[in-house]
């Protein structure tokens, strides 16, 4: 990566976390009960409209996780599989005890408990599968969705267009809009998952830096042989625990973000053809 790019990573990195860090706390304390509570009241499914499943997707490990095996595979470089596995791995370790210290309830959680309450009935926590277990689905902070895509997004500014990358914050951020609108998380949890994301984001690409500087062939010739691993092993475990169903959703969500990329991709070199033309015509 070039200085001027990560000079210019950096003060993003920077400006987003204080920006985003401010936010929440404002959120936390003076905003949060009061976005949930009308959004609630509004008794609206804003979140399932068509193809709401693609964008949520991505908030899921997996999608972002196989899109970067595969990717990486086809490009042939390692590192972009690094960073990315890398600033996941960040992103679980940070979020997940997060949420166990913080045992925030999820909104819609909370307002569905008041509401049994009210009318006498008994309340409930939420509860989700996890490969066939239950697992407690009521810790709101931070959100780990919106934490996951925004560490992606971070970890493959190197590798990409700066298109490619606005896109991938747009991305990141409807996600993070779909949890709040949708009752699963509230304002400030999305704004701290954000921060999250970013801040795993960029110390993976600073870890995958170093680790390639000392070995620039981690794994030897055999990384492309665990890349195809990666790339037949996570569908697999998708249709495991979410059966044939997942497979499709997965799929699809997958292609339509692989579509998304390489039109980026396309949309810059074509204006890159076009400031050179015009370079050529103004210089030559």
């Amino acid at each position: 990566m070039m200085p001027t790019k990560t000079n210019k990573l950096n003060f993003f990195v920077l400006t987003a976390v204080v920006v985003l860090s401010l936010a929440a706390f404002i959120s936390y304390f003076f905003i949060d009960s009061k976005v949930a509570s009308h959004i609630f009241s509004a008794n609206r499914e804003w979140d399932k409209f068509s193809g709401a499943y693609l964008i949520k997707s991505l908030g899921k490990t997996y999608v972002p996780l196989w899109l970067l095996f595969l990717w990486g595979f086809v490009k042939k470089r390692i590192d972009i599989i690094l960073t990315g596995s890398i600033a996941l791995l960040l992103t679980l370790a940070l979020v997940a005890p997060s949420k166990v210290f913080f045992n925030r309830t999820r909104p819609n959680t909370y307002f569905n408990n008041l509401t049994r309450i009210e009318s006498g009935s008994e309340t409930v926590s939420g509860k989700s599968r996890f490969f066939g277990f239950h697992k407690p689905a009521n810790q709101s902070f931070p959100s780990g969705d919106t934490a996951t895509v925004f560490a992606v997004a971070v970890a493959v500014a190197p590798f990409v267009s700066t298109i490619s990358f606005l896109t991938f914050l747009l991305a990141a951020s409807l996600v993070g809009l779909l949890r709040v609108i949708g009752l699963v998380h509230y304002v400030s949890d999305v704004c701290a998952g954000a921060v999250a994301g970013i801040i795993c984001g960029r110390l993976a690409i600073w870890i995958c830096k170093k680790w390639m500087e000392k070995d620039k062939t981690p794994f030897g010739p055999a990384w492309r042989n665990i890349a195809v691993i990666g790339i037949l092993l996570i569908p697999s475990l998708d249709v495991i625990s979410g059966g044939f169903k997942n497979l499709y959703i997965f799929l699809l969500s997958s292609g339509f973000w692989a579509g998304c990329f390489y039109l980026t991709t396309v949309i810059q070199q074509m204006l890159n053809k076009c400031k050179k033309n015009c370079y050529e015509v103004n210089h030559g």
